[in-house]
Parts: C-alpha cells; sequence; structure tokens
C-alpha cells in the first residue's frame, strides 16, 4: 500500500485494477454484478472509484477473476481497507452538497491543482473576511461557519510538502467588490503574499486580452503523485458535479488550460498587478 495516497486515490487505483483483472478474465460487468449480488451499474461505479469499496465484495471478485492468492491480492486488499478510513472533511459533509465530497477526497489527494477562475477568487486562495461575505450570499449561518471552517483546513491541506498550486484568475474576479473595499484590499495582499509561497503560482488573464470562447467557466485539474492514479477534471455547477477522465476529454482540457496560461500574464507581474487594483 502506497502511504502517500489517500482514500479516493487508493479508491480509484483499486477501481482501474478491478476492471483490468476483470477484462483479462474476459467476464462481463453482468457476470462480475452477479458475483456480489449486485446490479451491474455497482461494478461500473466501483471500477471508476465513484463507490465506496467493501472488502468482501473485492475479495469475491478477485476470486472470479481468478487471483484466489497471491501478493498482489493481499495488497489490492489492504489498499481496500485503507480506502475505508474516515475522510479528513468527514465532519463537515452535512454542509456539503454530495456531489462535492468526492471532490475534496481528490483535492485533498492531488499533488498538483490547477485550476481557472473567472468569477471570484478560488476557495484555496480565499481570506476569512473573503470567504464570509462570500458564502453568506448563498447560504445560511450555520452552512456559512462550517464552509469557512472547511476551507481553512483545505488551505491546510495545500502546505503539505511536495505539493502546488496552478491558478489563471480572471483580472474581473479580483475587480468585482465583495464584502467592500477593505474585504477586498485584505484579499489582494493575500494574493500578493501567496505569490511568494513555494508551489503556489498565480496569473492574471486582463479583461485587455479579450473575450476567449474556451474560458465561460471555472473548472480544475488535478494530477496524483501516484502513477496509478489517472488525472480528473472538475467542473461545478449550481446543482451538481461533473467529473471528468475521459483521456480524449483531459486532452481537450489539458490543452484549454495551456492557452489560458499563454494569454495571462506573466507570474512574475501579478503583485504589481494586484497592488494597483486595490
Amino acid at each position: 500500500m502506497d502511504q502517500g495516497s489517500g482514500p479516493i486515490a487508493l479508491r480509484r487505483r483499486t477501481g482501474i485494477t478491478l476492471r483490468a483483472f476483470r477484462k483479462e478474465a474476459g467476464i462481463s460487468a453482468q457476470q462480475a454484478a452477479a458475483a456480489i449480488r449486485a446490479h451491474h451499474s455497482k461494478i461500473s461505479r466501483m471500477e471508476r472509484g465513484e463507490s465506496p469499496l467493501k472488502e468482501r465484495d473485492v475479495a469475491d471478485l478477485l476470486d472470479l477473476y481468478g487471483m484466489a492468492q497471491g501478493a498482489e491480492r493481499e495488497e489490492l486488499l489492504a489498499d481496500v481497507r485503507a480506502a475505508a478510513r474516515q475522510p479528513w472533511w468527514h465532519e463537515f459533509q452535512d454542509a456539503l452538497p454530495p456531489w462535492a465530497r468526492g471532490y475534496l477526497g481528490m483535492e485533498a489527494d492531488a499533488s498538483m491543482i490547477r485550476c481557472y477562475t473567472p468569477y471570484a477568487v478560488p476557495d484555496l486562495l480565499q481570506t476569512e473576511s473573503y470567504a464570509a461575505a462570500f458564502t453568506a450570499l448563498a447560504r445560511r449561518p450555520a452552512e456559512t461557519l462550517k464552509l469557512r471552517a472547511l476551507r481553512a483546513a483545505r488551505q491546510e491541506q495545500l502546505r503539505r510538502p511536495g505539493r502546488s498550486l496552478r491558478v489563471v484568475l480572471d483580472e474581473s474576479a479580483v475587480l468585482r467588490p465583495v464584502g467592500g473595499p477593505e474585504v477586498m484590499h485584505e484579499q489582494a495582499a493575500h494574493l500578493i503574499a501567496a505569490c511568494k509561497e513555494p508551489g503556489i503560482t498565480i496569473q492574471l488573464l486582463m479583461l485587455s486580452a479579450g473575450a476567449r470562447q474556451d474560458s465561460a467557466l471555472p473548472f480544475t485539474m488535478l494530477r496524483f503523485a501516484d502513477p496509478g492514479v489517472p488525472d480528473v477534471a472538475y467542473l461545478e455547477t449550481p446543482t451538481t458535479g461533473i467529473y471528468i477522465d475521459r483521456p480524449e476529454d483531459l486532452d481537450r482540457y489539458r490543452e484549454i488550460m495551456t492557452k489560458l496560461e499563454l494569454a495571462a500574464e506573466p507570474p512574475t507581474v501579478t503583485p504589481a498587478i494586484l497592488a494597483g487594483l486595490w
């Protein structure tokens, strides 16, 4: 078991391995589902890492796939047990929509986070005052307090060694006042300080760069240190979260992100631009 992998990364890696074993054994998803007394859609969710794994189910599937013994089987079952541990964000889950919970697990596991944010400062770089003003726009007070605590916990996670954050921030996101001038001045100062932190890169996409067809919605790309866990892109709407992991789709999002980074101002000038805005 890789001690550096979190529960979501372990779940996704295990799912990929189970799918490979099933394909190699020539067994359909329907046959695999029958072996664990489930609908075939459960096999799909398990293989995509979208469903919690039960050790008994995985053991039954490994028996079916001809993996009744051996070190590889024991390592996989150890990963299943590790993936079942309580996620760090468990205490905040009642303030989160269901689709966002999986994202938090992946974000915590990611070694590199790349994001484009056109409307607001991203959560991982918000000050407490900015976060309070922003979440108060759409949340009840009790939820707002929990979400602010969650943001602080996520920001602390980001400071772990070996992690990096690369942000393309639309100029309109820092021009739009949230909470008033004092809050925005503090937020701008926080972003300037973040530019000096190791592993954090902030670029501003200026309004003068013109309209871009490929930058309508915010999105995040996650890369994992575990080579057995593929990248994922994430988009969120008011009613759902969209996870993108098909290789051809990921290539398109990488292309979009690279174009945004090239169109944005270089990170070396970000502090000076921010200082002149607020």
